[in-house]
């Protein structure tokens, strides 16, 4: 059997993901790939394939892959940049399954909070300095501050958890 792990990284979040996942698997057997810098293969039978949500869409690069991967085996590792309530799945879900080939494996999604982009944060900073008493710029530092450190080591234990139950590892 082979594997590959797909991350897409801007802000490290996904890396640490790809980074603790990538120890389940059979060194000989799997393959890494940074799709910010390379381009993804369809050799492998099973494809764990990691990437932000941001701003409610599915990343092109991750649309145009899953067009590869007919036949194969996929599941999702996806960060989020506030909490993740218990009912987000449904949201998010249905907008990834929507590029999924059809006759794909499909073993399901793995939501959990990642940290927001220094340019994030410092945006939120900034225009709270500027007006006070702007709600949205509150609620977006307050997710901020409260994703600070994230994935952390009990999310990449849930997300190892997620990939053995689903891969049956």
């Amino acid at each position: 059997m082979r594997y590959e792990i797909d991350y897409l990284s801007r802000s490290e979040n996904t890396k640490k993901l790809a980074d603790a996942v990538e120890k389940l698997f059979p060194v000989r057997d799997t393959e890494i790939i940074d799709l910010l810098h390379e381009e993804p293969t369809a050799d492998a039978d099973v494809y764990v394939i990691i990437f932000s949500f941001n701003k409610g869409t599915v990343p092109l690069k991750i649309m145009d892959m899953l067009d590869l991967l007919e036949g194969k085996t996929i599941l999702f590792l996806v960060t989020l940049g506030a909490n993740v309530p218990s009912d987000y799945q449904d949201v998010v879900e249905p907008k990834i399954t929507l590029f999924l080939p059809a006759d794909c494996d499909y073993r399901g999604v793995f939501l959990c909070k990642g940290a927001f982009p220094e340019s994030v944060i410092a945006a939120a900073e900034k225009q709270l300095k500027a007006d006070p008493d702007n709600e949205y710029a509150h609620m977006v530092s307050e997710c901020c501050h409260q994703a600070k450190g994230h994935p952390d080591r009990i999310d990449m234990e849930n997300a190892c958890e997620f990939v053995r139950s689903q891969l049956q590892l």
